[in-house]
């Protein structure tokens, strides 16, 4: 999952750096398995898979990380749980 959502960027130059930023911090969060773009990137959003268990602690990980790496970003930077 991962290794397809870089592909998406270095093959089609999908993303921006906030994107990019935030794949990557889902991508490095322990309990997720892999994270890609859904919607090529532009405006689109991640898709990431994790453990059950691991899955509230690792969105409010992920929450937290983004905002304080893009501030400006942090209202409209929501981070949804679903099974």
């Amino acid at each position: 999952m991962t290794a397809s959502g870089i592909s998406s960027i270095d093959n089609y130059e999908c993303g921006c750096g906030p994107m990019d930023s935030l794949r990557a911090i889902v991508a490095e969060t322990p309990g997720v398995f892999g994270a890609r773009f859904s919607g090529a990137g532009f405006r689109g959003c991640i898709v990431a898979l994790a453990a059950p268990e691991h899955a509230a602690t690792a969105a409010a990980a992920i929450r937290v990380k983004y905002t304080s790496s893009h501030p400006e970003l942090a209202q409209c930077a929501d981070v949804v749980i679903t099974r």
